[in-house]
């Protein structure tokens, strides 16, 4: 529709209520010409379980994950968590949050 490429996809909840990361379970990315899933265990990616994890989806405050493990009550924003200097940081956003006009419209 748009005559662009995908990559990658995060798969997750949303707005419906679903989860369909578990539609991933028993499937690889490149089963799909994707060169990856956002939360993809495989050795060749890992990159939620091997990084600093940081994500709006909580809409309304951060959340985030060290090496895959939830860290409560830690709500600080991206660019509170830049200045800790973590060797690698893994940002997910949700580009619907942030929006100039609706972004149903």
């Amino acid at each position: 529709m748009f005559n662009i490429k995908i990559c990658g996809v995060a798969s997750h909840g949303g707005m419906t209520g679903l989860n369909n990361i578990d539609f991933w379970k028993d499937k690889k990315a490149s089963n799909f010409g994707l060169l990856y899933e956002a939360y993809d265990k495989q050795q060749e990616f890992n990159l939620f379980d091997e990084s600093f994890y940081i994500s709006d989806s909580e809409w309304t405050r951060w959340k985030c994950y060290n090496k895959g493990k939830l860290v409560k009550g830690d709500n600080r924003s991206l660019a509170e968590h830049i200045e800790d200097n973590y060797s690698l940081i893994y940002c997910l956003i949700h580009s619907d949050t942030y929006f100039e006009r609706h972004f149903y419209e």
